[in-house]
């Protein structure tokens, strides 16, 4: 995928958080993590969504169906 730009606005996303949006037709989880940002294009695998919808903790997002984390 090619960089896309995002409406979300990054002070939105606090530090420790994660969250879900549409970039060309895909889910995508943005997380901050210390100040900087990481981007996930997968879903999480126990459950089949997206990481967005997950828990942050550090640098783990944990699935709130199936508890497990990535």
């Amino acid at each position: 995928m090619a960089f896309a730009r995002s409406s979300e606005k990054t002070n939105e996303i606090t530090p420790g958080t994660i969250r879900e949006f549409q970039v060309e037709g895909k889910a995508i989880a943005l997380a901050n993590v210390g100040g900087k940002f990481y981007a996930i294009n997968q879903y999480l695998p126990a459950s089949r969504r997206a990481a967005g919808q997950g828990v942050m903790d550090g640098t783990k997002v944990t699935c709130p169906w199936s508890w497990l984390a990535i």
